[in-house]
């Protein structure tokens, strides 16, 4: 079952995710709940992101309406599908490094790996 996102729907989830990511940081880290689970490009897995059965119940708490579709969605797709239909299918903290850029001014500024690959896969 193919199912589309209004674009202004994936914004404001992506809005209030990001809020809730970065109110609730310390814990989420601590409690290793930011998990090594490849976003976005299935190519680069140096981006990461919280497994889709921690995002989904969040992002219903956040947003009630969203039950009623999620229990829809869930009868064709996993939570990790479901993610990526809502437009939640990247990596949280990368995604509020760049818009702490981006509120500086530095807008199109690229991020580049320091770390040789062996130290990477260390961390």
């Amino acid at each position: 079952m193919e199912f589309e996102i209004d674009d202004k729907i994936k914004a404001a989830l992506k809005s209030k995710w990001l809020g809730f990511y970065k109110q609730n940081l310390t814990w989420i880290v601590a409690k290793e709940f930011h998990t090594k689970k490849p976003c976005g490009n299935k190519d680069n897995n140096k981006y990461n992101r919280p497994d889709g059965s921690f995002i989904i119940p969040i992002m219903i708490a956040l947003e009630p309406k969203l039950e009623k579709l999620v229990s829809v969605l869930c009868q064709f797709h996993t939570f990790e599908e479901i993610v990526t239909i809502l437009g939640l299918d990247f990596d949280p903290h990368f995604a509020l490094v760049k818009e702490q850029f981006e509120s500086m001014g530095m807008k199109g500024v690229k991020t580049i790996n320091v770390l040789p690959e062996t130290q990477e896969k260390k961390l």
